[in-house]
């Protein structure tokens, strides 16, 4: 069995590489800090050289006026509705397949109305 002098010298080799190894660790997770902390700092830097994005009346057009487009149309009102539902709809070139079944579709049921309702005006009238 080892003496209480041997145990506490134990101990204290113990406890002192403990210490070390506690501030080994430490100075390394400062180290790594540092380094977060002067890259986060450069990044930092470098979008201040980057110029600030430019401003909507830079990048958008000036939509025309009312009082533009009503003296284009000649000032009526449909006209210029027509004018501006026309910049509002999108043009697509071909439509989708499934656009075009359900134009198709939409297109059949119009025609089926139209013969259903001449068929029954025909038949009144006999």
């Amino acid at each position: 069995m080892l003496s209480d002098t041997k145990l506490e010298a134990e101990a204290e080799r113990e406890h002192n590489r403990s210490r070390m190894e506690a501030e080994a660790v430490f100075t390394q997770e400062v180290q790594q800090r540092r380094l977060v902390k002067d890259h986060v700092l450069a990044m930092m830097d470098s979008t201040k050289l980057i110029p600030p994005p430019p401003s909507r009346s830079q990048t958008m057009p000036n939509p025309p006026s009312l009082s533009n487009l009503q003296k284009e149309s000649g000032g009526s009102a449909t006209s210029w509705w027509s004018a501006v539902k026309s910049r509002l709809t999108p043009m697509k070139d071909p439509p989708t397949l499934a656009q075009q079944i359900i134009l198709d579709a939409q297109a059949r049921d119009k025609d089926k109305k139209k013969n259903t309702k001449g068929k029954e005006k025909e038949k009144e009238e006999e």
